[in-house]
């Protein structure tokens, strides 16, 4: 397990796989949510692996802003309450930043660079809609992301406002894959959201598999099983 790398912009953990995968070995890759660090997800990480036959290489970054109250966030506030300042610079170079490390993690890890998913939880999943609707570096550069009890930020699709200005056209994310999830009992990012960020998602031109579980702000069980029943579909879709 790694701490830090001047190869990548984020200190991070990082756990190989235990088993060869037919067509290269998958990446995984953690964004944790609001005050919790890189070690926060790696039960997810492990129990998705196991999932998958030990198949994952697991590799969770750390939010770049130490939180006040303890750990690290994306961005300041929180996904339901984002600051000004978030909305205009903090989600877009978190996000930024999020892309950097995608890139370049494959070769550093030796895992196959079209065969990367991105995960993120609560602020971490927020983050990762903002790296699903920015344009990327390569068009192959995640087979999937599964983004758990996050937001899709309104201000993605209101012209003008700064994160409508790095969104990626339509031709670029209408091919995207992207699982989304949400506790129908969740008071940390209400379900409501959930509904307002597939809303987002369709203006902008992409396409949402959306399952909505009977948790709050969790990832219960059954979410897991189906995080891998979607990571293993993926996979085997990039292994073809």
């Amino acid at each position: 397990m790694a701490a830090a790398s001047a190869a990548l912009p984020l200190a991070y953990a990082f756990c190989k796989a235990r088993c060869p995968s037919v067509g290269g070995t998958p990446l995984l890759v953690f964004c944790h949510g609001t005050g919790a660090d890189e070690h926060d997800l790696l039960d997810v990480g492990e129990a998705l692996s196991e999932a998958l036959g030990g198949r994952l290489a697991v590799l969770s970054l750390r939010a770049p802003i130490r939180s006040d109250f303890g750990g690290f966030s994306w961005f300041e506030g929180y996904s339901a309450a984002p600051t000004e300042r978030a909305l205009r610079t903090t989600v877009l170079s978190s996000s930024a930043t999020v892309l950097d490390v995608l890139d370049k993690a494959p070769a550093l890890f030796g895992t196959h660079p079209s065969r990367t998913v991105l995960c993120g939880f609560s602020q971490g999943a927020t983050i990762g809609w903002s790296v699903v609707t920015r344009s990327w570096p390569r068009a192959d550069l995640l087979a999937g992301a599964l983004l758990l009890s996050g937001r899709c930020f309104p201000q993605h699709a209101e012209e003008g406002a700064p994160l409508a200005s790095a969104v990626a056209p339509v031709a670029e994310l209408s091919g995207r894959r992207i699982f989304a999830a949400h506790g129908r009992e969740d008071c940390i990012t209400p379900a409501e959201i959930a509904k307002e960020s597939l809303a987002t998602a369709t203006k902008l031109g992409l396409r949402v598999d959306y399952s909505a579980h009977s948790g709050g702000h969790d990832i219960p069980q059954a979410l897991l099983a189906a995080c891998a029943a979607r990571l293993e579909s993926w996979l085997h879709d990039s292994a073809a």
